[in-house]
């Protein structure tokens, strides 16, 4: 996924990011309505909607007898919960799908790059069992970025943690330089890179280098830490990014979720999909 995201999403580099989150939006919607469209039975679902309905007018009806009234209550509850179970399976394996592309969303959508001038953390946490005492000997050197360090670094042995102040102080054109910058860590004989995306346009910003499995599905972006590393983290702490969508400004999350809301309901006629 990591390569067909950075396939699509290579010809929106010159547009607005905008542009690319409203695509990005679309095609989670696009998505979500196929998986929808391979495991619900629309009719079924159709009846259930329905009956759920009916129950809302039975109980408006008989909204002046009580007793009928909290008849009707618990029959309106009962269908509700069998038309919720006819969208079950579709959400369930809708799940999977989104889950990964909200992942890549994420490293694509969720952080801006540094203004000139303008200070991010880099920071990197130890295993378990590694000595504290290797966060003294831990050095972080950047390699073809325009990035600088800030302030000497500071160790947390408590957390496990050493932290660097890292300072912009231009922008490097990842669409000719693919790999961009990197920042290394050094500590006892180890090396450990993290890629770094300092462009001002739309990139790749992994904020997170990880060695844990569950942990590298939400940030996929780059490998997970070998088992050598004495890290099992490294995280670069971007600005979040906004985006105006017509006037309403949102965070890359929202700016998906209504984008692929609209989506759906759009695709639900031509699709044949009910929900």
């Amino acid at each position: 996924m990591n390569h067909l995201l950075d396939i699509l999403l290579a010809p929106f580099r010159a547009w607005p990011a905008e542009v690319a989150l409203v695509a990005f939006g679309a095609a989670t919607g696009l998505v979500v309505m196929l998986v929808f469209k391979l495991t619900s039975r629309p009719a079924r679902v159709v009846r259930a909607r329905d009956r759920a309905l009916s129950r809302v007018i039975e109980l408006w009806l008989y909204r002046h007898d009580p007793l009928l009234g909290f008849g009707s209550i618990g029959r309106m509850l009962a269908d509700n919960g069998r038309y919720l179970a006819t969208l079950a399976v579709p959400m369930v394996c809708s799940l999977l799908p989104v889950l990964l592309l909200l992942a890549q969303g994420h490293d694509w959508f969720a952080s801006r790059a540094l203004a000139p001038g303008e200070t991010m953390l880099v920071v990197a946490r130890l295993r378990p069992g590694v000595p504290a005492g290797l966060l003294d000997e831990t050095e972080l050197a950047l390699e073809r970025a325009p990035l600088r360090l800030a302030a000497p670094p500071v160790r947390t042995p408590a957390w496990r943690e050493i932290a660097w102040s890292v300072t912009a102080e231009g922008s490097v054109d990842l669409f000719l330089s693919p790999r961009g910058g990197e920042l290394v860590i050094r500590a006892g004989g180890a090396e450990i890179r993290k890629a770094v995306a300092v462009d001002s346009g739309l990139a790749r910003r992994t904020v997170r280098r990880t060695a844990g499995r569950a942990d590298h599905l939400l940030h996929p972006g780059e490998p997970r830490l070998s088992a050598a590393s004495p890290f099992d983290r490294i995280e670069t702490r971007w600005p979040a990014a906004e985006y105006n969508l017509l006037g309403w400004r949102t965070g890359w999350f929202w700016g998906v979720l209504g984008v692929s809301i609209i989506t759906g309901l759009l695709l639900m006629k031509p699709m044949r999909v009910e929900f």
